[in-house]
């Protein structure tokens, strides 16, 4: 998810717009009239759009170092060189 105001002058929308089109989210929020801070601008609204996109994303499971397995097995995936134990090999 990308919150983001339209009036941002610190960071214009349409970087926004470029994030939300190179980024795997589902979820981009336009705060129009709201600046850099659309979390402060708008405290009710942001909240009410994080409960309802936390409300459809469960927790992530890290228990016992999953994310951490998670994330060295993709990187093995992804790179033959890479170990699931997380250590590269040495030639």
């Amino acid at each position: 998810m990308i919150v983001w105001g339209d009036g941002d002058l610190i960071i214009p929308i349409g970087h926004g717009h470029r994030a939300a089109a190179d980024l795997p989210v589902d979820r981009f929020e336009i705060f129009e009239g709201a600046g850099h801070f659309p979390h402060l601008e708008e405290p009710e609204r942001f909240t009410a759009v994080l409960d309802e996109f936390l409300g459809r994303h469960p927790a992530a499971d890290n228990t016992h170092g999953h994310l951490a397995r998670s994330i060295r097995e993709s990187m093995a995936d992804s790179d033959p060189e890479v170990r699931v134990a997380g250590s590269r090999s040495v030639a």
